[in-house]
């Protein structure tokens, strides 16, 4: 299993867990309060490689935002900050 897999899976059942203590039985966590690390971990690979993983994506991508076609090309004009400030200074006096 690839690290990214396992990190993606660690917080899975990080973000999982107190909801599940909550709506779970406690009978049904007393065997597993029994087990080693080792143990819960084989377990849980046990149960990932029945999740189909389509079924579990949650973000979906959306549609490509639409370009802006500007009409002519005022867009690519820089404007010197100096030269503006300057021909401002001169129209000034």
């Amino acid at each position: 299993m690839r690290i990214a897999a396992r990190i993606h899976l660690a917080i899975a059942i990080c973000c999982t867990y107190e909801g599940m203590i909550i709506a779970l039985p406690a009978e049904i966590w007393d065997p597993y309060r029994k087990c080693s690390p080792n143990l819960i971990f084989q377990k849980l690979l046990e149960l990932g490689r029945k999740v189909i993983p389509r079924t579990v994506s949650t973000s979906k991508r959306g549609p490509k935002k639409q370009k802006i076609h500007t009409v002519g090309t005022d867009f690519l004009v820089h404007h010197s900050t100096a030269r503006l400030l300057k021909l401002e200074n001169s129209l000034l006096r």
